[in-house]
């Protein structure tokens, strides 16, 4: 296409030449941007959404819809058009974005819908779940009086929340965390969905119905969960409830689990080589049961020492003291004393005549928690058979002492 210019004396223009025309009929687009569709934004901070456009724009026009939190401005130049976003903003909220483009000879885009979300309270590595690093991290943040981490107090309904800054590091954040814990651990499977086994195995063992988890050297926080194929429940028992900063516990009945996340209070207890996690067995436990713990440890700031998952036999253990009648009775020559011990205790089993005097010891000294039996051969502590008659046996402890009468004949 050649172009020659005439004005209006008569005067002509050099002759100017190009190799074609372009005709803009499309609309302006989309070709690049900061943060990609269907992102997670962070819930507090300030921040902006960068749009690179495919020509000079001449207007544009945005709209954010189903946002429940925070407020929104925009500004467009030739080329780019930004959308600023001011905080704070509801947890797990979704929210869509409309943008319409004009170009600078009219041309107008169709609407473009992107869908976003809001990143999850107290989920501070932005893994979409609440456990145990997000614990350490927000312990650590507290310690250092870094207010980024801040979680209190908060409006709105779990998951939902909206922050309402105060500036300081009080109770109300702990609870607050506490409670997005318990819900995203509404199901307990957060620790079973973790890959792979790191660090040290897990060292565990069973002293009567409690059973003791040993953290490792440098642990700052943990995260277990119990489940049992059995009614048997678990309670998270504490030497000294000063020792833990945070400690939230949640029980579920299908399946059968006990989950526990605690923090240590590293000013009295940081020591410490070993640390026992103690939880207290709840339900019958008449036969052997198999149970599965899976246990996570970090180091302050959310660093992994150890995870993985420990499967653990419980023994059979008695809820109570308890002198069960010997049998046979009567009986001529041997009966069987059975008994209970449910934690460790020094006992006295003897048998005494109808004048009180004591017959023979059957035992007397220390014994494990468990379910105990013993034959009584009819014999005094001089290995005397003794004559027929009644007898009475008891069982002593500190805290428990009971009587059955037996009959000897001969």
């Amino acid at each position: 296409v050649s172009i020659k210019a005439l004005d209006n004396v008569g005067n002509f223009s050099d002759v100017l030449t190009t190799n074609g025309i372009l005709i803009d009929g499309e609309p302006p687009s989309i070709i690049s941007q900061s943060i990609p569709e269907g992102s997670f934004f962070p819930l507090k901070n300030n921040f902006n959404l960068n749009l690179k456009v495919s020509e000079p724009l001449k207007d544009a026009w945005v709209n954010v819809s189903d946002f429940d939190s925070g407020i929104f401005d925009y500004s467009f130049d030739l080329d780019s058009l930004i959308i600023n976003f001011y905080g704070p903003f509801s947890s797990l909220d979704s929210f869509q974005i409309s943008i319409s483009l004009i170009d600078l000879i009219g041309n107008e885009s169709d609407t473009l819908v992107q869908n976003y979300y809001t990143a999850m309270h107290a989920d501070f590595n932005y893994d979409l779940k609440v456990d145990v690093t997000d614990l350490a991290i927000f312990i650590d943040a507290w310690k250092n009086n870094d207010l980024e981490y801040e979680l209190g107090p908060v409006n709105g309904i779990i998951p939902n929340f909206t922050l309402d800054k105060d500036s300081v590091f009080s109770l109300s954040d702990a609870l607050v965390f506490s409670r997005m814990w318990y819900w995203d651990n509404e199901t307990s499977f957060n620790l079973i969905t973790e890959n792979g086994n790191y660090g040290s195995p897990l060292k565990v063992e069973q002293v009567g119905k409690n059973i003791s988890l040993m953290a490792p050297e440098n642990t700052f926080a943990s995260e277990i969960t119990i489940y049992s194929d059995d009614n048997i429940q678990f309670e998270f028992a504490p030497n000294d409830s000063d020792r833990y900063k945070i400690s939230s516990t949640r029980k579920s009945n299908e399946p059968i689990s006990y989950s526990h996340i605690a923090c240590i209070n590293d000013k009295k207890y940081n020591h410490l080589k070993v640390n026992k996690l103690n939880y207290k067995i709840h339900g019958d436990l008449f036969n052997e049961s198999e149970i599965s713990i899976y246990y996570h440890f970090v180091g302050e700031k959310g660093s992994d020492v150890s995870k993985g998952d420990y499967q653990l036999t419980l023994k059979p253990m008695p809820e109570e003291f308890l002198l069960h009648q010997n049998y046979p009775n009567p009986f001529n020559s041997s009966t069987m004393v059975k008994f209970n011990i449910p934690e460790p205790a020094l006992i006295d089993l003897s048998v005494y005549d109808l004048t009180g005097r004591k017959v023979a010891v059957l035992l007397s000294q220390n014994v494990a928690p468990g379910f105990h039996e013993i034959i009584w051969n009819g014999k005094d502590d001089k290995f005397l058979n003794s004559p027929s008659g009644v007898y009475f046996i008891m069982l002593k402890t500190d805290q428990y002492r009971k009587v059955k009468k037996m009959l000897l004949i001969k």
